[in-house]
């Protein structure tokens, strides 16, 4: 027999900032350029001015037109 383990999650916008946070975390994002602004734990700062994405891939045939 398994248990299931409920969690609620919430979501705040503020201005560009989103929150993604429970209990437990909290993320917080730059809506317009994706950047993850920082991630909490325990109300104890884990990271702060994260990842920033960063997508490339090379140029292919169909791109030279």
């Amino acid at each position: 027999m398994s248990t299931v383990v409920k969690k609620t999650v919430h979501f705040k916008i503020n201005g560009e900032e989103v929150q993604i946070f429970n209990n437990k975390y909290q993320w917080s994002f730059n809506a317009s350029d994706g950047r993850w602004l920082s991630w909490h734990k325990d109300n104890k700062l884990i990271l702060e001015n994260g990842y920033h994405p960063n997508f490339w891939r090379p140029v292919t045939d169909n791109d030279k037109g």
